[in-house]
């Protein structure tokens, strides 16, 4: 059973992956560019957050392939940034739209958890259903609109 404090943490943890990740990607750098990204820097950017989590929370998303940042010079507190990586866009795409976003939120609450990659997989699937649906054409191999949920999951 997850606690209420567990889907508290997840939930959090959610919102720091996310905005990070936006935010990032808002930063003004030109091709080349490799700079020095401290917590407390990116915690200008954010609020809400402990330089610590940031700081936690910037390095998974450099292990998890979200960040451009060189191997062999990481700081041991911040990150050396050149940008995101098609990862990490793919990842941005999937979380950008509010909408998408509360009913991933939502989902993982139900489901009390995630990973990364599950969260990534549910939003492309949303995204690919509102694509589907404003298209008027078939990306599923079944009908959307009368598509059951296990339907849904033997697809994905």
């Amino acid at each position: 059973m997850v606690t209420p404090s567990r889907l508290a943490f997840l939930s959090c943890l959610q919102s720091v992956i996310r905005t990070l990740m936006l935010k990032l990607e808002a930063l003004p750098l030109s091709m080349g560019d490799n700079v020095h990204l401290t917590p407390e820097e990116v915690g200008t950017l954010i609020g809400g957050f402990s330089v610590h989590e940031i700081d936690y929370h910037l390095n998974l998303l450099r292990e998890a392939g979200f960040l451009d940042c060189p191997d062999s010079s990481q700081p041991a507190f911040g990150i050396m940034f050149r940008g995101i990586t098609w990862q990490g866009h793919d990842f941005l795409d999937s979380v950008r739209d509010d909408a998408v976003w509360g009913k991933l939120k939502s989902g993982m609450k139900a489901a009390g958890g995630f990973t990364v990659e599950l969260l990534v997989s549910a939003g492309k699937a949303l995204v690919k259903a509102e694509l589907a649906k404003h298209l008027g054409i078939n990306l599923w191999g079944f009908s959307v609109r009368s598509a059951s949920l296990d339907q849904w999951q033997q697809q994905w």
